[in-house]
């Protein structure tokens, strides 16, 4: 099972929300982005990332590890 929902603040704030369940290995993973773009060649990316299974019952969902990066591009001329 697959969900996937993006959204817009404005032209240079925007990000989207993913979330996956493989029910064959009983993993979840959820994925929430949000990109900035302060000018033409600059751009602010944040991800937070979560995996966990399902294996405990009544089927709740268990986090194993979770993940936060920032990475930020800047373009430049030399010129």
């Amino acid at each position: 099972v697959v969900g996937r929902m993006n959204f817009s603040m404005n032209p240079k704030l925007f990000g989207s929300i993913f979330a996956q369940w493989n029910n064959d290995d009983d993993e979840v993973l959820f994925n929430f982005r949000v990109t900035w773009i302060p000018k033409p060649g600059a751009s602010l990316y944040f991800v937070f990332n979560q995996f966990g299974d399902t294996l405990d019952p009544p089927e709740r969902i268990r986090i194993n590890k979770t993940v936060a990066m920032i990475k930020f591009v800047w373009y430049f001329n030399t010129k």
